[in-house]
């Protein structure tokens, strides 16, 4: 569900709707918010809260950057145990 969001975020860039960019990235940090609560992501909650702020980052101020919302989308589907080295690969800067 996360990474559908994104991938809507990422069609309405295209778009030029950032109102509905901005509802699609606050639609997938609640996610991650129920993400983070669930016990087996214990061993992963650095990385899904990372994730959480990488997305309130595009929420607040790259709303309108697809380069950095197709980064997002391509770090969301390759998690894996190395998803820690792709996020904190990425400039929020």
């Amino acid at each position: 569900m996360i990474a559908s969001e994104i991938g809507r975020a990422k069609s309405w860039i295209t778009r030029k709707y950032f109102d509905e960019v901005r509802d699609c990235y606050l639609r997938a940090i609640e996610l991650l918010d129920m993400t983070a609560g669930d016990p087996k992501w214990r061993n992963g909650l650095k990385e899904v809260l990372r994730f959480k702020e990488l997305l309130g980052e595009a929420h607040l101020f790259k709303f309108n950057d697809l380069p950095f919302c197709l980064s997002l989308y391509k770090v969301l589907l390759s998690w894996n145990g190395d998803t820690d080295k792709l996020t904190f690969g990425l400039s929020i800067g």
